[in-house]
């Protein structure tokens, strides 16, 4: 049976609408992409918390980094200390007197924007945020 002529236009374009689509799901990444990047927002929305958590600490501890993450009655009690959505602890590293890193296990660490780094400066390969005290 063969294709009449005023067929070939809506297969045309259906062909093309079909190859739109799967080219903008190749460019954004689709939905999964999304829920990845939510993930990583709150993974570093938590690792800020985190930040302030250890600043307070030092500073309750007359202003020494403490060697190792613990809760404390002179800090905030609702700090994050896990990845909510593995259930991973975040880690602590006292890098020094005066630096910490805090590191998480991020998806994708490279597709994070530099916009989301809040105040620690970001190691994709490591998932670390790098943290100086005192703050400048």
């Amino acid at each position: 049976m063969a294709m009449r002529a005023d067929q070939l236009p809506p297969i045309l374009i259906g062909v093309a609408v079909a190859a739109a689509i799967g080219l903008g799901l190749m460019v954004t990444g689709g939905p999964g992409t999304g829920r990845m990047e939510k993930r990583n927002a709150r993974r570093l929305a938590d690792l800020a918390a985190l930040g302030d958590y250890v600043i307070c600490l030092a500073d309750a501890a007359d202003h020494r980094l403490p060697e190792a993450l613990t809760r404390s009655d002179a800090c905030r009690q609702d700090t994050p200390f896990e990845d909510p959505f593995t259930g991973a602890p975040y880690r602590y590293e006292r890098a020094s007197d005066t630096s910490f890193r805090l590191c998480a296990g991020f998806e994708r660490p490279a597709l994070i924007p530099d916009a989301q780094m809040n105040e620690g400066r970001f190691e994709r390969p490591s998932g670390c945020l790098i943290y100086r005290y005192p703050r400048p």
